[in-house]
């Protein structure tokens, strides 16, 4: 705003200049008086005619010197304004320029103490953040090693604890199976005893009567039957199926062999428990 007023001043100053310039120009040429025009009856002196134009142009140029003189005054007066208020200016803007800077370098002054004591508070922050921060985790790193510590002696107690279960297991286990196998074998060998004694064929010769009297024989057939008989049963007796193998019979003859055994369910039991077979194997020979 000051440099417009600086301005609007210069211009008020100039046209002030130039309106004096014009009046003096005004006032310092000779008004010509109209000569009047005299006719006489009598001869003009060329040689007076002569002295009047020279005079005449002796004034003219002495007219336009004495302006040619205030145009040149009148520019020199515009060019010492001109360069007053330039210089003016100048000062203006050279005293502008040095306030623009020095109050820039006061702000940059103080924003470089500033930056500085935001700076060295960061770093104070920094520094106790990360103090913090290490202690937090030297806190954490020693929790993790008592309880990787804890877990790893709970392990151990586990891992002890549950080899001696083991161990028992395994030596419960071993006693057991040597109880089963004496168990095991005492029963083999009351089985192979009870075999060679004779009650197995007991056994099966009660099952065979039992089919041949409930087979009924069918008309026409062959005498001296002789059939492989395979039965499958479960405890108590109970058939579940009937299979012939090698047999000399027609088909009807092998269907009413199959038929007189389930008819025969349940089968006989022997009196010895240990000689009960899910399988058995007999030949259905009956007589005629």
């Amino acid at each position: 705003m000051q440099e417009y007023w600086g301005w609007l001043i210069v211009a008020l100053v100039l046209h002030v200049i130039f309106a004096m310039a014009f009046a003096l120009s005004t006032f310092s040429v000779p008004r010509q008086m109209p000569q009047q025009l005299t006719v006489k009856a009598e001869l003009i002196d060329e040689t007076k005619t002569k002295s009047a134009q020279e005079a005449r142009a002796r004034q003219q140029r002495k007219i336009e010197q004495q302006r040619e003189r205030e145009q040149r005054q009148k520019a020199a007066q515009q060019r010492r304004v001109k360069a007053d208020a330039e210089q003016k200016i100048k000062a203006d803007n050279a005293r502008k320029a040095e306030a623009k800077a020095r109050d820039l370098a006061e702000a940059k002054a103080a924003a470089t103490a500033q930056l500085d004591a935001e700076r060295k508070a960061k770093a104070e922050s920094d520094r106790k953040a990360k103090a913090e921060s290490d202690r937090k985790a030297k806190a954490e790193s020693d929790r993790k090693a008592k309880a990787e510590s804890d877990r790893k002696a709970k392990l151990e107690a586990e891992r002890k604890a549950r080899a001696d279960a083991e161990q028992k297991i395994a030596d419960a286990a071993a006693a057991r199976r040597e109880s089963e196998l004496a168990a095991s074998m005492a029963a083999e060998e009351q089985l192979i005893a009870a075999r060679t004694s004779g009650e197995l064929a007991e056994y099966i010769a009660l099952i065979k009567q039992r089919v041949e009297r409930n087979w009924v024989k069918p008309s026409g057939s062959a005498s001296a039957i002789e059939c492989e008989v395979y039965v499958s049963q479960i405890p108590g007796g109970e058939v579940v199926v009937v299979k012939t193998g090698r047999c000399n019979a027609d088909p009807a003859v092998i269907r009413s062999v199959e038929a007189a055994v389930y008819k025969s369910s349940p089968l006989p039991v022997p009196s010895n428990p240990r000689l009960f077979e899910r399988n058995l194997r007999f030949m259905f020979k009956p007589q005629d």
